[in-house]
Parts: C-alpha cells; structure tokens; sequence
C-alpha cells in the first residue's frame, strides 16, 4: 500500500475519518481502501513503472487518499471529494500516457528511478516512413 490511515488522518482530519469508518462493516476497513486505491493506482502507473513502487512519491501518497476517500464515501461524496477523485484519476492517466512522471527515488541511492519504455506501436500502411521498405517498395508488392 502507498497510504496508511495517519495519512488519511494527516489530510482530511480525525473526525471525517471516524465519520467514515462508522459507515464500515465489519471485514471493511480503511486500510482496505487503501489497498483498494494503490491497486487502482498500479493498474495505471504499472504501464510505465515496475509496481508495487518501493519507495513512492509524496504525490502519490496524495492522490491514493484522494481515491481512497471517494470509495469510503461511497455514494455520500460531496462534490468537492469527487473532483478530487477525479483529478486523481486524470493524473494516473497522465503518467500511463506519459505525459505525466512520478518521482520515484531508489531507497539505497536516492536516485530517481526512470520510467520504462512505452513499447510504441508503428503505423500500418504505406505512408510509414520509417519502416524497412519504402513506399515505392510497398507499391510493388502484391496486396492481400
């Protein structure tokens, strides 16, 4: 997980988080959450980093309890607790897009870790210039 509860204490306060957990039944928990929001997180970021991170970044840490909150609010989220979510979500995308990083730093060396390569996908047809044959060559070759 990249969050605990002190980190939802830390950032919306002991009393929404006792509100929120009131609302829990017995095998939920916030840690649960939590876990629930890191996983969706993975699903996003695993796109160009290697996941579980060791070491994530502070902004991370933020928009985990940003998605954890949304989900332990259920259906009950204020509009401002959803645009959270929301911007949460956009940044996720964002760095599976890669137009987005995370400064993820190396526990021993505290170097920042690059992101992975996106494999690029090469456009099909003849107007790919930089494949192995030109296009006078693609002409000469019989069509399927």
């Amino acid at each position: 997980m990249y969050a605990n509860r002190d980190d939802m204490v830390l950032r919306y306060g002991l009393g929404e988080m006792t509100q929120l957990e009131k609302g829990l039944t017995g095998a939920e928990s916030v840690d649960s959450y939590i876990e629930d929001a890191s996983d969706i997180a993975d699903g996003y970021i695993g796109v160009v980093y290697d996941v579980p991170l060791a070491s994530p970044p502070k902004n991370l840490k933020i928009y985990i309890c940003d998605i954890a909150r949304f989900l332990l609010w259920r259906s009950k989220a204020s509009e401002q607790v959803r645009q959270r979510y929301e911007d949460a979500i956009g940044f996720l995308k964002r760095v599976a897009d890669g137009k987005a990083t995370l400064l993820v730093k190396n526990i021993d060396t505290q170097e920042v870790t690059k992101p992975k390569k996106a494999k690029a996908s090469a456009p099909l047809g003849t107007t790919y210039t930089g494949g192995v044959f030109s296009n006078a060559k693609l002409d000469d070759m019989p069509s399927i």
